[in-house]
């Protein structure tokens, strides 16, 4: 998500000129300026954005997606666009608290770590972080989150909140190649406690760490520390 006349609000931009939607597929190669200084591989996206309402001249704006799994929408409502209208609170922001969780997981039936990913109960969250969050709150990914009491909201909370900031200042956790704009990685990784960690000696019990799917996705967790 990008903007070219708002200010950004944590991954969310607040204004933006018009609306566009296009993927890999609607790219024409032709298009990119200095083609030879762009690789397939890492830049599926390089678009030149006209802002003339803004700034008065043409400045590149560079989309790029090793992963696949972005795309990009320019809109001037942001808050109400589709995809952005019903997405939960920031995981770092003070509005994701204990008793907003709590009350949040009353009617649902699903895992915690599930909840936990799911966009529209908190941004951000993705599968590394969740893994890291219920571990170090010492609950299990395969807990019905609906049966979670109010400690352990907190506990959730907490955890969240420290692990996502710690991982801001680390840099984030990252695709090996990726590096940051200003030149250096994210180094958060090497202080993983649970993911990526498969057979490995748990770091509080020395238990063998597992590894099941959830949602077609890695679950890594300590049998023993997290009940």
């Amino acid at each position: 998500w990008m903007s070219t006349g708002g200010h950004l609000n944590s991954n969310y931009p607040t204004s933006a000129l018009s609306y566009i939607s296009f993927s890999e597929s609607d790219f024409n190669p032709g298009g990119i300026e200095n083609p030879d200084s762009v690789t397939p591989k890492v830049a599926f996206l390089r678009e030149v954005i006209e802002e003339r309402y803004v700034s008065g001249f043409t400045s590149y704006m560079p989309f790029n997606d090793a992963r696949r799994f972005g795309y990009l929408h320019i809109t001037k409502s942001p808050s109400n666009h589709f995809l952005l209208s019903a997405l939960g609170p920031e995981p770092n922001q003070p509005d994701f608290n204990a008793d907003f969780l709590y009350q949040k997981i009353k009617t649902s039936n699903t895992h915690t770590k599930s909840f936990l990913m799911n966009q529209k109960n908190v941004v951000g969250i993705g599968n590394i972080y969740a893994c890291e969050i219920l571990f170090a709150a010492g609950i299990s990914p395969r807990r019905k989150i609906k049966y979670l009491t109010k400690k352990d909201c907190r506990a959730v909370v907490d955890q969240t909140h420290r692990i996502i900031n710690l991982a801001i200042d680390k840099g984030g956790t990252t695709l090996q190649d990726f590096y940051a704009p200003d030149g250096n990685k994210g180094y958060f990784k090497i202080e993983l406690n649970v993911y990526g960690r498969e057979h490995q000696e748990c770091r509080n019990c020395q238990n063998p760490i597992k590894r099941i799917m959830q949602n077609q996705r890695s679950t890594f967790f300590c049998n023993k520390c997290q009940n």
